[in-house]
């Protein structure tokens, strides 16, 4: 009984690590989704003739 609560434990903190894993993930996919957003609209403001 005792090793079946182990096993059981450690598939718990198995999946606990995997979805902290795919959050911190997701937040950073996004995060360098903006960042790209924002390095392309000062591309686009640098390049732009008419401000020049």
């Amino acid at each position: 009984m005792e090793r079946k609560q182990f096993c059981i434990y450690l598939i718990v903190i198995g999946l606990m690590a995997s979805l902290a894993m795919g959050s911190v993930s997701f937040a950073g996919s996004e995060i360098t989704g903006k960042l790209k957003s924002t390095i392309d609209k000062v591309i686009a403001i640098v390049k732009d003739e008419n401000l020049k």
